[in-house]
């Protein structure tokens, strides 16, 4: 489900940043901002779109319900938390590009809060959980979740921090609009090297309390942190050690061999 989601999310990503016209994406962001009376999708809501957006729709909103009905009986309470956070993140597209169309720079606040805590904070944490058993992810624990606790925020911002220095040029070469690594270098006027080194703090900053919340768990469940703990040490390994595998995939490709599939000796 995870990887079915990425998937469509990155076609989204794409269409709000580089493919689709000002009008076009504010018609899709409409479209999937509406829901039933049953808190899912709408689907007349296609009647908004223009013919090339319809049958991504239609793929995009059946794909998510389907997931529904992979679950059990018991975990279909999460489904209304998911469409949520999808809306979350789309309207959060949108909202990049609303900077870029007016023409100024948001602050750096205003562009981690929308980027860093809002795009990827709405999905990271609902749809990698969506198929974890009941037993593991307990009702409490999935809502738990959706409070946003710091130490799940600074897993987010760990991956986004270290994407940002990682891939900046390239999306803002791409015309992208500045990007947060930009916003942030503009506005303590910092030289690139002097912007990736406070990014690399700002993550040793997120480690520590990270290392802080597991030494010492208060609310949410130790399972699910470590989760969170793997998913951050993931990125790191997947944004900085494999230079940006997410758009380069031949350096994920090479990994992936070497651990699965070339011998080793011992």
């Amino acid at each position: 489900m995870n990887a079915k989601f990425i998937a469509l999310a990155t076609v989204v990503d794409d269409t709000f940043d580089v493919y689709g016209t000002y009008e076009e994406c504010k018609l899709l962001n409409d479209a999937i901002q509406r829901q039933t009376d049953f808190l899912m999708w709408d689907e007349k809501a296609v009647d908004l779109l223009p013919m090339y957006l319809r049958n991504f729709y239609h793929q995009f909103i059946n794909t998510i319900n389907n997931f529904e009905d992979e679950l059990e009986p018991s975990e279909k309470y999460r489904m209304p938390y998911i469409v949520k956070s999808v809306q979350t993140l789309i309207d959060g597209y949108m909202q990049e590009v609303e900077w870029r169309v007016g023409g100024h720079p948001p602050s750096f606040h205003e562009r981690k809060t929308t980027a860093l805590d809002g795009n990827i904070g709405s999905f990271v944490v609902g749809i990698p959980f969506l198929g974890v058993p009941g037993e593991v992810i307990t009702k409490e624990a999935f809502q738990w979740l959706y409070t946003f606790p710091d130490v799940i925020v600074d897993c987010i911002r760990i991956m986004r921090y270290i994407d940002e220095f990682v891939s900046h040029e390239r999306e803002s070469n791409c015309g992208k609009g500045p990007t947060t690594f930009d916003c942030y270098k503009m506005e303590h006027k910092l030289t690139e090297e002097a912007t990736t080194m406070k990014f690399q703090s700002f993550c040793e900053d997120a480690w520590k309390r990270i290392n802080q919340a597991c030494l010492h768990p208060a609310d949410g469940p130790m399972t699910v942190l470590e989760i969170f703990v793997n998913w951050a040490r993931t990125m790191k390994t997947f944004y900085l050690y494999i230079n940006d595998g997410f758009n380069k995939s031949s350096n994920m490709k090479k990994i992936i061999s070497q651990l699965l599939l070339e011998p080793f000796s011992l």
